[in-house]
């Protein structure tokens, strides 16, 4: 088996940046300005990533046959994954104090919605960022003792 491959034999859009749709709508919470349109702007980031991912499949109708076209979906552990991916690509810095700005002005009957569903999911990606980042600093302090 010859495993060397040249850029051109790469399909082009596996050279683009995975969930380029979700990341340029997470880039535009700063310009929202109240906790619903950012919420809303959550809730859309999901259906970005299943656009992506349709978009990405559709190139390829020889893989899938008619029954898994129909039902392309994410799991919960996959969307957290994917948002997490979503988030750190966004390079938002500003990102805790958006979601912050998001949990301590909304109503509580807002976060027992979708809104607040998907919203739970930004705050554990942020979460599993910073517990990472947690992780590299322990690591680095303990290699310097």
């Amino acid at each position: 088996t010859n495993l060397d491959i040249s850029i051109q034999e790469i399909p082009f859009d596996l050279a683009d940046v995975p969930y380029s749709l979700a990341i340029t709508l997470l880039r535009r919470m700063e310009f929202l300005n109240s906790p619903i349109e950012k919420l809303i702007l959550i809730t859309d980031l999901r259906k970005k990533i299943i656009e992506s991912i349709n978009n990405f499949w559709s190139n390829y109708p020889e893989v899938l046959d008619e029954q898994e076209k129909n039902f392309l979906s994410v799991e919960s552990d996959d969307l957290m994954l994917i948002m997490t991916y979503v988030v750190i690509k966004a390079k938002k810095s500003d990102i805790l104090i958006q979601t912050k700005l998001i949990k301590e002005y909304t109503a509580a009957e807002t976060k027992t919605t979708m809104f607040g569903y998907y919203s739970s999911y930004i705050d554990l990606s942020i979460n599993r960022i910073l517990e990472c980042e947690d992780l590299k600093h322990m690591k680095e302090f303990l290699q310097q003792g």
